[in-house]
């Protein structure tokens, strides 16, 4: 049976279609879902019509008689109409979203990590920086021992607190101080690291920092999956990127389009996890949440 697993995120869309243990489509689309939502509490009418576009995209991609499961995760669990928006989106495309949860959330994205891992180390942290939340996931030995979800993404961030680029020092000084206190949380929770522990990131900051070490004008994900840089690396990315305006950081070999004003706000929280945990190293993983769901629907196909 083929399988499709629609990841609806704050600021992208992805979409992979897959069969016993072959990826058949890969498809992705920033539609800035999440544009807005914390002055109004609501999802835009620009991003809903965004929405169903992309997913009208998808559809064709899709073969008949696929299961299909489409997830939501932060935006659509804040926003006040997001009953309206689920409504909108089955009337013009058929497709039923689902809006999970933040522990669901990271339990798939965990194992969409590891699974798509060549050589997954045995115990690390997960991170998933996302537009509207981000998690974290504790992985020893096969298994899920701690994780959290955090009311912090790009998007937020971005809107909040850095919306100008270049970005200017004050933001900057902001951005710090708030990554520090949103992650705060999470300390107790996932508990001191070991030298053993790998730290992983996933989700477009990571993948588009990994894009631009190596200079990528065309995206693959072959050479991002599994990319270690240093630490010093993502310092070094803030520093080119703080001083550039959108057309700057958009002529960047590797720079996402439609990711030129997030980008700090995500390497500010990577930053921040990266020191807070000591790890030397990031290890890039191109899969995560939706590589987890569509993993989870062929389990259920071949149980």
């Amino acid at each position: 049976m083929n399988a499709a697993a629609i990841d609806i995120g704050s600021n992208t869309v992805r979409l992979i279609v897959g069969a016993s243990g072959r990826t058949l489509v890969e498809d992705q689309v920033i539609v800035r879902l999440g544009e807005g939502l914390h002055a109004t509490g609501k999802i835009g009418e620009g991003g809903q019509t965004r929405l169903i576009a992309a997913l009208q995209r998808f559809l064709p991609q899709i073969p008949p008689g696929s299961a299909i499961r489409a997830v939501a995760t932060a935006t659509l669990r804040r926003a006040d109409n997001r009953e309206a928006v689920i409504a909108a989106v089955l009337a013009a495309t058929g497709i039923a979203i689902e809006i999970i949860g933040g522990d669901e959330e990271a339990r798939l994205s965990a194992w969409g990590v590891m699974a798509g891992l060549s050589n997954p180390p045995d115990k690390a942290l997960i991170a998933d920086i996302g537009g509207g939340s981000t998690e974290l996931v504790r992985f020893e030995g096969g298994r899920i021992v701690a994780s959290i979800s955090l009311p912090v993404g790009v998007v937020v961030l971005t809107e909040r607190l850095a919306p100008t680029m270049p970005t200017p020092p004050e933001q900057l000084r902001r951005l710090l101080a708030e990554a520090q206190t949103a992650l705060e949380p999470a300390w107790p929770v996932i508990g001191p690291l070991t030298p053993e522990h790998a730290l992983i990131a996933t989700a477009g900051t990571a993948t588009t920092l990994a894009a631009l070490e190596l200079g990528m004008r065309h995206y693959d994900a072959e050479k991002i999956n599994g990319c270690q840089l240093h630490y010093g690396r993502i310092l070094h990315w803030l520093s080119v990127l703080l001083p550039l305006n959108r057309g700057q950081r958009g002529a960047l070999a590797g720079m996402d389009p439609g990711r030129e004003d997030l980008l700090v706000a995500g390497l500010i929280l990577l930053h921040t996890l990266a020191l807070r945990f000591a790890a030397p190293t990031v290890t890039i993983a191109d899969g995560g949440l939706r590589e987890g769901v569509l993993l989870d629907l062929l389990r259920q196909d071949n149980p």
